[in-house]
């Protein structure tokens, strides 16, 4: 597929975007009786909406992003990275910042995860700007949300990404989880989930 910006949408991804630093560890497990531990340190776009429109735009979909970053270094990273890959996108300005993720990423695959969502539980941008971006899509353009508070609303074929999952009566979810087309979760490996 031809990506050109301003053609209609195929994909819209909406909410949470960040910088993700990846701790690749040196050895097996973190030596906490030394002050210092030996890794690659590699920063990403990330969060749910990263790397959900980032993959849209890879496999040669005409995409839009509509999310918030911060006014920052962070910010403008996510922002540049975003127009390299030819995605389209709508900004709103988080006062506290762009979100962060520390990932611990152990040699046998596990991951330990710090995130820091910044101001997502309490902003509130300009719903009726991502309504009209939204009017960009094509008949049958798939929007994606990953779970920002405020992101909560739409009419077109939704799919949505629960995050981490450890309960499907998580009373955070359940707009997402009531209102989607399509569900995408991971769970916590747990040895006993109540799904």
């Amino acid at each position: 597929m031809d990506v050109e910006i301003g053609k209609p949408l195929d994909a819209v991804v909406i909410g949470a975007i960040g910088v993700d630093t990846n701790v690749f560890l040196g050895k097996d497990e973190v030596d906490f009786t030394v002050e210092a531990n030996f890794s690659q340190n590699l920063d990403y776009v990330g969060g749910a909406g990263g790397y959900g429109c980032r993959g849209f735009a890879q496999l040669g979909y005409q995409t839009g992003f509509i999310g918030a970053i911060g006014g920052d270094h962070n910010g403008a990273f996510i922002a540049e990275e975003l127009q390299r890959d030819n995605i389209e996108t709508l900004f709103f300005i988080d006062p506290k910042g762009s979100r962060r993720s520390v990932n611990i990423m152990y040699k046998d695959g596990r991951r330990k995860n710090f995130y820091d969502g910044k101001g997502s539980l309490d902003l509130q941008p300009d719903l009726e700007r991502g309504r009209e971006f939204l009017k960009r899509c094509r008949v049958g353009a798939v929007v994606h949300f990953s779970i920002e508070n405020w992101a909560r609303e739409l009419g077109l074929t939704i799919s949505c990404d629960l995050q981490d999952l450890v309960s499907i009566e998580d009373s955070y979810r359940q707009d997402f989880i009531k209102a989607a087309d399509i569900l995408f979760f991971r769970r916590p490996t747990l040895p006993t989930l109540p799904l």
